[in-house]
Parts: structure tokens; sequence; C-alpha cells
């Protein structure tokens, strides 16, 4: 069940990432294409986390969803700056 729902969420994960991708494109944003790729390697993570059955193991992984979730929060961040101006 739960690695399932992994599956489920890398697939979402991997769907928001191409289209963060295919917007950087038509928008020529870098900020956008940072998000769609951490998105996609948020997917990733996922996908290994469903094999694992744990989002702590390896370490290693446990870094990697943190650096993404680092990532996209600056992301966030930037992109809500960028509105307000």
């Amino acid at each position: 069940m739960l690695r399932d729902f992994n599956l489920i969420e890398a697939g979402l994960w991997f769907v928001l990432g191409s289209g963060c991708l295919v917007q950087s494109l038509r928008l020529r944003s870098k900020l956008a294409a940072v998000a769609g790729v951490t998105l996609v390697c948020f997917g990733v993570t996922d996908l290994i986390e469903a094999r694992t059955g744990a989002w702590w193991r390896p370490p290693s992984l446990l870094a990697a969803k943190v650096a993404c979730g680092i990532v996209l929060l600056v992301c966030f961040v930037r992109y809500y700056r960028a509105r307000r101006k």
C-alpha cells in the first residue's frame, strides 16, 4: 500500500516538474527550470523510497529530500517576491 502511494506521488512530481519545465521553455524562466528539475528529482527520491520502504534510508535519500525541499522553498520565495514587485 505504502509502495503504491510512493509510486503515485512520484508520478505527481514528474507531471508537475514536466509542467514547470515546459513553462520555463515557454517563458524563458530560469526559476521555473530550477523548480522543474527539482520536482523531477523529488520524484526520483519517491521512487527510491518506494523501493527502500523508508524516507530516511539510506541517509543520502533523506539528504536529497531535504535538499529538494530547500530548493523548492527558495524558488517559492523568489517567485513570491518577484510577483509582489
